[in-house]
């Protein structure tokens, strides 16, 4: 019952965060297009990986939110910190590292795997605002 009552709280907080996501962890795809020279960025794609290379932001890494879970069918659980772990180092992430997390702007994945950061201990983290579509949209 726990379990379901956890599981419920993190699905409507997701299905809710387009609208509550404070703006100081939002950036614009304004802001994001005048920073992306800017080599302290690390730029997540929330997405998966067959959206990822169908197309994305340019300098963008693949972290598909399903890495971040353990068994997404059962549960729901986040994977162990020695998994994530590795491929943080593999790609230059660090606790100090600036990263911004996108997927194709419903907001749920960037969210799901901005907690799942957080939980692994990684804080200086930020949204772009109505994702990878409207980033197209723009033209950018």
């Amino acid at each position: 019952m726990k379990n379901i009552i956890i599981a419920s709280s993190f699905i409507i907080l997701c299905l809710l965060s387009h609208s509550v996501v404070s703006e100081t962890l939002r950036i614009s795809p304004e802001q994001l297009k005048q920073q992306l020279s800017d080599k302290n960025i690390i730029i997540l794609d929330a997405r998966s990986t067959a959206d990822y290379l169908a197309g994305h932001i340019r300098g963008a890494l693949s972290f598909p939110v399903n890495l971040t879970y353990k068994n997404k069918k059962i549960n729901g659980t986040i994977n162990q910190p020695t998994i994530i772990q590795q491929y943080f180092r593999s790609r230059g992430i660090t606790k100090m590292s600036q990263l911004i997390v996108y997927d194709n702007g419903e907001i749920v994945d960037a969210a799901r795997l901005v907690w799942g950061l957080e939980v692994y201990g990684l804080t200086n983290i930020k949204i772009l605002g109505h994702g990878f579509d409207d980033w197209l949209n723009k033209a950018y």
